[in-house]
């Protein structure tokens, strides 16, 4: 336990007085709410969250506390800053990320609604973005070598015991949250934007919502949440930074506006009932379904709010990946499937070849690249855990079109319909040579025919 924290006990049993033992209780009819206070007005700049400036986000002086309806108990002592709450199963603990002094690095911590926080990941570089998953792990976002941002999971034990990169794309990866199904939804900040969808061993990546549409290339969207009755919210910071809302079913399709008539929306969590607690222009209030928002007082400078109810357990995947493996294998239905949009033009032709592009940071130039079938499909192994893109290019070897960055995880086999289709498209149902033949390696050169 740091000396900052310890020196803290105080004011912790101080904000937490009286019933030290006594469940924690909200306002009338709702629960207790976890609150993100800042020490001043919100940032005038909506976009100085979604870049990942956390000193910007949370200011010095900053806190986490719990919010009943007599008191307030304070989750962050012995931080200069913290900021994200994120409530676990049981409505019994809170992760947040903080630091512990002006200068310092942030790392995750974890409070009971009763005691002092404790640091259960650090990895060196600031981290943030926490939320509870299966298996005892938690998923986080964190800077990594080169300045960006990625996915990693750790288990709840101190100082990050057991952590686990789980992106590696060319692009920022941000706000991660679970999904009922188990996957996660996280943001890209930079590159593409949108949202997207990983298995929490980091396989599957795929586009959520945000491309392949008539706004797609968002990328000031930020806090992805999941609502109980099949719809998905989020922030968008493209102008000011305002709630929306898209359906599970057809992510892709149109998006509602909500919460409209506000200048900044800064979170915006489901709450049982079907109404959406917001905290916006420094306020909290709670939009119920068909009707106007209701203003709770909550105190002024509130940033964030989450409600202290619990969700249940957390639902697991299998995981795929094979440490011990270098690649990973990538089957693709149709390289010629295009959304018209990113993919081919329509009368482009055909792909006789895919090219694998390195994607990273500073990185240029093919890593090699396949035949494609005369159906179109393609099965080839690719290196593991490392940026990708994927160029189409036809007989002449002239390039037809490139995808968007992606990654494989060692021994992982992943399926895609086509290399720029768009994501609601289902694959065509039909055999494919690709899968006449074991997965090609990766060669140089520019032209080959399948053999």
């Amino acid at each position: 336990m740091s000396r900052a924290i310890a020196a803290a006990l105080s004011l912790s049993l101080a904000c937490a007085c009286g019933r030290p033992h006594a469940p924690a209780e909200g306002m009338p009819g709702l629960s207790p709410l976890v609150l993100t206070e800042l020490p001043s007005p919100p940032p005038a700049d909506p976009l100085a969250a979604v870049r990942g400036d956390l000193d910007a986000r949370y200011p010095a002086g900053t806190r986490i506390i719990l919010k009943e309806t007599d008191r307030s108990r304070l989750l962050s002592a012995g931080l200069s800053a913290a900021g994200g709450p994120a409530v676990s199963p049981d409505a019994l603990r809170v992760l947040f990320a903080g630091k512990e002094s002006p200068d310092g690095r942030w790392a995750i911590y974890e409070s009971p609604l009763r005691g002092l926080p404790r640091r259960v990941a650090d990895l060196g570089q600031d981290c943030a973005d926490p939320a509870y998953i299966s298996g005892g792990r938690v998923v986080f976002s964190c800077r990594v070598p080169g300045g960006g941002w990625a996915l990693h999971t750790a288990s709840l034990e101190p100082d990050g015991a057991g952590v686990r990169r789980i992106s590696f794309g060319a692009d920022d990866a941000a706000d991660p949250f679970p999904l009922p199904d188990g996957r996660i939804l996280f943001a890209l900040l930079t590159g593409s934007g949108g949202l997207f969808t990983v298995n929490p061993d980091g396989t599957g990546v795929e586009a959520f919502a945000g491309l392949h549409g008539p706004r797609s290339g968002e990328r000031a969207v930020q806090r992805p949440r999941p609502t109980g009755d099949g719809g998905v919210l989020f922030l968008s910071a493209a102008h000011g930074r305002s709630l929306h809302r898209v359906e599970m079913s057809r992510p892709m399709a149109a998006r509602a506006s909500l919460a409209d008539g506000y200048r900044d929306v800064s979170s915006a969590e489901p709450l049982p009932d079907g109404s959406i607690l917001l905290a916006a222009d420094g306020g909290v209030y709670r939009l119920r379904p068909g009707g106007g928002p209701e203003p709770l007082p909550a105190g002024a400078a509130v940033y964030e709010a989450v409600p202290l109810v619990p969700s249940g357990p957390r639902k697991g995947r299998p995981s795929a990946v094979v440490m011990s493996m270098s690649t990973g294998t990538l089957l693709c239905v149709d390289a010629d499937l295009s959304d018209g949009v990113t993919g081919p033009r329509r009368g482009a032709p055909r792909a006789a070849r895919v090219e694998f592009l390195a994607a990273g940071p500073g990185e240029s130039g093919a890593l090699g690249g396949s035949p494609v079938e005369e159906d179109g499909s393609f099965l080839v192994d690719v290196p593991a855990d490392r940026p990708l893109r994927v160029r189409t290019v036809d007989r002449q070897g002239r390039a037809i079109a490139v995808s968007g960055p992606l990654w494989v995880r060692p021994g992982e086999v992943r399926s895609c319909t086509g290399c720029h289709e768009g994501h609601e498209r289902m694959a065509p149902n039909r055999p494919l040579r690709a899968l006449t033949h074991d997965p090609r390696p990766l060669r140089p050169g520019t032209r080959e025919s399948p053999p």
